[in-house]
């Protein structure tokens, strides 16, 4: 569900809502319960970064560090189907080597845009917006956003600003659902409760 709109706004879809309330808004929307399986609780927060950033398609890529690989489960239009990419191969792969946002306007004009998996989908990339996913310092993942939808023709530094928090808060939400998994596999207990953004940040279970 995306953030509602007001006259006389200045954001690029004609919206007045400053990129605080918008992801203040989008987050009180995202239902986290950690009780869910792995692809499904990536796709609720992929689906959401593409509302936050007006996004036409996002990707959670995981790191294979003894591999050297960077993997994606839940790539839009794929059915499902698992991509591994060498992490000195493509921009995913950059952004988890460097732990920096890369912000590509034209993805076909970069070297390192990979172009096989457009010509396998169909799709024309044409910006990239890429950003470390860290928890405790250290990089965990690739939060990367594909193709403005609101007329934009690339990412802008306000989208660079709401993907950088949103990218705390799916740290967060991986971390936990983590620890979730092993607290009920070794103790066997109750499923806890579903936890919300705010709780999550606070610590607090809702």
């Amino acid at each position: 569900r995306r953030p509602r709109h007001s006259q006389g706004c200045s954001c690029p879809r004609g919206c007045g809502l400053n990129k605080d309330k918008r992801l203040r808004e989008l987050l009180a929307t995202v239902s986290v319960d950690l009780r869910l399986g792995l692809p499904e609780l990536i796709q609720r927060m992929t689906d959401g970064a593409k509302d936050l950033l007006y996004a036409d398609r996002c990707t959670v890529w995981s790191i294979d560090w003894a591999n050297e690989e960077i993997v994606a489960t839940n790539a839009d239009k794929t059915g499902g189907q698992q991509i591994r990419c060498k992490l000195s191969e493509g921009i995913a792969g950059k952004t988890a080597l460097s732990g920096k946002v890369l912000n590509i306007r034209d993805a076909y004009a970069d070297g390192q845009f990979n172009q096989q998996f457009d010509r396998r989908l169909g799709y024309r990339t044409q910006c990239l917006l890429t950003q470390p996913i860290l928890h405790e310092g250290n990089v965990i993942g690739v939060l990367q956003l594909v193709n403005k939808t609101d007329g934009s023709l690339f990412f802008s530094e306000e989208d660079e600003d709401l993907a950088s928090f949103y990218a705390v808060f799916v740290g967060l939400t991986l971390a936990n659902h983590k620890l979730y998994g092993i607290l009920t596999d070794s103790q066997h207990t109750a499923s806890l409760p579903p936890m919300s953004p705010k709780g999550m940040l606070s610590g607090e279970v809702e």
